[in-house]
């Protein structure tokens, strides 16, 4: 899970990763946020890769298309560890 949570760091800061995790509700997640996501067994890859949908969809700039291709073909396991 450490790589998921780096990631997200780096995508919106250290302060806003959790709030955007804990706050934002994604139709990507099935109605979930990144924290329910995560806790009913979504894995990590997947939630990350909605994340990066949600992102695109809404024109915000980073994770972009190919982005979510790079990133899934990367990282076959975003556990890392954590």
């Amino acid at each position: 899970m450490t790589v998921f949570w780096e990631r997200m760091t780096e995508r919106f800061g250290p302060a806003y990763a959790d709030s955007f995790a804990r706050d934002h509700v994604m139709s990507e997640l099935g109605g979930r946020t990144v924290h329910q996501a995560l806790e009913q067994g979504v894995s990590a890859k997947e939630v990350w890769a909605a994340v990066c949908r949600s992102l695109d969809e809404r024109n915000c700039g980073g994770c972009g298309t190919g982005a979510v291709a790079a990133a899934t073909a990367a990282t076959a396991d975003l556990s890392g560890g954590g």
